[in-house]
């Protein structure tokens, strides 16, 4: 007997809303990320003198080797680098929606969940032990959100504190995804593996 999506609807919304719920704890009650951003020096000055440039939201490299004829080995990009600052920067609207914001992050917490489905289903059977549910939804999981952080401390070189802490919240949702899927997996025959 194969699993549909659809016998799976309660541990894909369930661990969905687990995640967003964790998340407004680690943010908004433990607030153990209040130290990944650090304060600019005269952050007013340099606020002002970004705003006089009437800078469109989005991300930005500076220097940009993408503008250099040569790409990084042009002489020109070169000197700048050496010559710093150099950094990433992203500029968001200034009339921010959390709303939407949150709206959204709930639903790739949705597209996550009916991965994740999609995979335990693909591999296990009615009635897969608890443990090898957790397992193999515990993994997605934990890849998705909690590893694929680690990007941002090699790529754009977000301290690896924060990063790590990063990485302790996907092993929440982690723990709270698998042990959801686990406790909801459809009942029958357990097929050997």
């Amino acid at each position: 007997m194969n699993i549909s999506l659809m016998d799976l609807w309660i541990p894909i919304v369930a661990s969905a809303a687990a995640v967003f719920i964790i998340s407004c704890l680690i943010w908004m009650v433990f607030q153990w990320h209040k130290s990944d951003w650090g304060p600019l020096p005269d952050e007013d000055g340099v606020m002002a003198s970004l705003r006089s440039f009437n800078i469109a939201p989005g991300m930005y490299g500076f220097p940009n080797c993408g503008a250099a004829k040569g790409g990084w080995k042009d002489p020109d990009f070169m000197a700048k680098w050496k010559a710093g600052p150099c950094g990433c920067m992203i500029i968001v609207p200034s009339n921010f929606n959390m709303g939407l914001n949150m709206a959204q992050w709930f639903g790739l917490n949705l597209l996550i969940s009916v991965l994740t489905a999609y995979v335990a289903s693909s591999t296990l059977h009615p009635g897969a032990d608890f443990a090898k549910v957790f397992q193999v939804t515990g993994t997605v999981v934990l890849m998705t959100y909690g590893i694929s952080a680690l990007h941002e401390a090699i790529w754009k070189h977000h301290s690896w504190k924060s990063v790590f802490l990063s990485v302790f919240d996907g092993v929440l949702y982690c723990a709270a995804c698998g042990a959801i899927f686990a406790y909801f997996w459809p009942k029958g025959a357990a097929l050997p593996v």
